[in-house]
């Protein structure tokens, strides 16, 4: 089945409860270039591929799947690109960016819209519910700008541990922009269920 570009620009619309304007232009940053050595996508691209290992509430197994992550419509420049480098170091930039991908495939893959924050402490960062209503879940981000899979894969397992700490139940994401050996030009992505009493 064919599948749209998920456009970050509709991030206000998936999830009105929050302001994720600065986030997407993050999430352009850390998508549009390889940041080692900084080399922009083929000229015109507005979009990436995005690999997700996603593995949802009524399943116990890993699905693969691509979307295509697009910035159109955004309004994107060199020269918001220098201000957001000039006001964000570069943690800050990638943990906001995995925030976006984050509103993106949990609305399109989930059916969830995200609440808002959870205080530090609290286990996940963010509480979300599905669209047509329904109990508050747990959603735990993180990002990485560029690592090894095993990374990716040890990462994971924290951030599902430290939701599983304080909830029975959330999902846990992590966002690798640049995976070393892995297909050129895609980025991957975890989007996992956990509850306590699985696997």
């Amino acid at each position: 089945m064919a599948h749209g570009i998920l456009e970050l620009a509709s991030l206000p619309h998936r999830h009105p409860d929050l302001d994720l304007n600065p986030h997407c232009m993050m999430a352009v940053i850390r998508l549009s270039l390889d940041p080692s050595p900084p080399v922009p996508l083929t000229p015109g691209s507005l979009h990436r591929t995005m690999r997700i290992s996603h593995r949802p509430q009524n399943s116990i197994d890993e699905i693969l799947l691509d979307r295509e992550i697009g910035w159109n419509d955004l309004g994107f420049s060199e020269t918001v690109r220098t201000r957001m480098e000039c006001t964000y170091n570069g943690n800050e930039i990638t943990e906001k960016a995995a925030i976006a991908v984050m509103g993106l495939l949990v609305h399109e893959l989930e059916g969830l819209q995200v609440r808002k924050v959870v205080p530090i402490g609290g286990g996940g960062d963010y509480t979300a519910e599905a669209i047509r209503g329904g109990q508050l879940i747990q959603v735990e981000v993180s990002g990485i700008k560029q690592g090894h899979p095993s990374v990716s894969r040890t990462r994971l397992a924290e951030k599902c541990g430290q939701v599983l700490r304080c909830q029975p139940r959330g999902f846990a994401r992590v966002t690798t922009f640049h995976q070393i050996e892995s297909v050129a030009g895609v980025a991957h992505c975890f989007l996992h269920y956990v509850e306590s009493n699985k696997p």
